[in-house]
């Protein structure tokens, strides 16, 4: 089947939402479209990075060359745009969750990692991109294991940072300051970090001896684990609720955008030829759409009784 439309539909698609949360975030300040803007160059810093750092390698990447608006002649412009908006709704919907504030950027993580287990294995069966030297039955449905390890840990850095910056009102400097420091310095220092930690876990690789993609998968998903655990320990001791100002068009802002990429995952599979088609492939982005329903309800559950505290 022809997949050119479905291309073409999600390049807009990402296009028109991100327009839209952009437009969302600038009406509720500076403290929402500033990081916005901050995650995209950080998303153009750590692709471009990644891409240089991995081209000749196995597990490395390269887009389609059809997509539009490249950046520097290798990156579309819809990618660090999906990126930006992942990031900025993942850390919204960990603050509506209540998460105490020193486990957030776990779950901001563990939230964007949820938007790509979704939509990964069936972007590259429908050429979006390709992974260098990663047969389609290899590593997760095809998608090599540093994959999600960095998923996790550029959310994480790039959280970590900007809630450092914004996260405390007695610290939160002036807006000119807040924007050279969000926009130049945090991307730099977000992927340094990112390295930094990126570290140990493929020192765990050369220890154990895994070489194999099924292997490091064994490896990425412990470290999944300790990022549950510290996310379920900050759900445990959140503080109190205080009253909150949100509306629920705030919740229905933040989560039915990002039920776009779920559709697109289905939609995706459907586009597939039967070989491509794998029964586990509808079993996956069945899961992890009802989880991003689940994470939906909880917040809007959690919201409910904060305002009728």
């Amino acid at each position: 089947m022809n997949v050119l439309w479905i291309r073409v539909v999600s390049q807009i698609g990402i296009y028109v939402v991100f327009l839209l949360y952009a437009l969302w975030a600038m009406r509720r300040g500076p403290h929402r479209w500033i990081p916005l803007g901050g995650a995209v160059l950080y998303a153009i810093v750590f692709e471009h990075a990644n891409m240089a750092r991995y081209a000749h390698t196995p597990g490395g990447y390269h887009y389609h060359p059809a997509s539009w608006c490249m950046i520097l002649g290798d990156v579309p412009l819809y990618i660090p745009l999906a990126w930006g908006f992942i990031l900025s709704t993942s850390m919204r919907i960990t603050e509506h969750l209540g998460i105490h504030p020193g486990a957030r950027p776990f779950c901001d993580a563990l939230l964007a990692l949820l938007i790509d287990l979704s939509l990964d294995a069936v972007a590259i069966r429908l050429e979006f991109w390709y992974w260098h030297g990663i047969p389609l039955n290899d590593a997760f449905f095809g998608v090599p294991a540093d994959n999600f390890l960095g998923w996790l840990l550029v959310s994480f850095t790039f959280s970590v940072l900007t809630r450092h910056l914004w996260d405390r009102p007695q610290a939160r400097p002036a807006l000119r300051q807040a924007l050279w420091i969000q926009w130049l310095l945090i991307p730099p220092t977000a992927y340094a970090l990112y390295l930094l930690l990126e570290w140990p876990v493929h020192g765990v690789y050369r220890a154990i001896g895994a070489e194999t993609q099924k292997e490091q998968l064994i490896v990425v998903q412990g470290v999944v684990l300790l990022f549950l655990l510290a996310a379920g320990i900050g759900a445990l001791r959140a503080p109190r609720p205080p009253h909150s100002e949100r509306s629920p068009m705030d919740l229905l802002s933040l989560h039915l955008p990002r039920h776009a990429f779920h559709v697109f995952a289905c939609v995706g599979l459907l586009c597939l030829s039967p070989a491509l088609r794998l029964p586990e492939l509808w079993i996956l982005a069945g899961s992890i759409w009802l989880l991003e329903v689940g994470v939906a309800l909880t917040a809007h559950h959690r919201e409910r009784r904060v305002l009728c505290s």
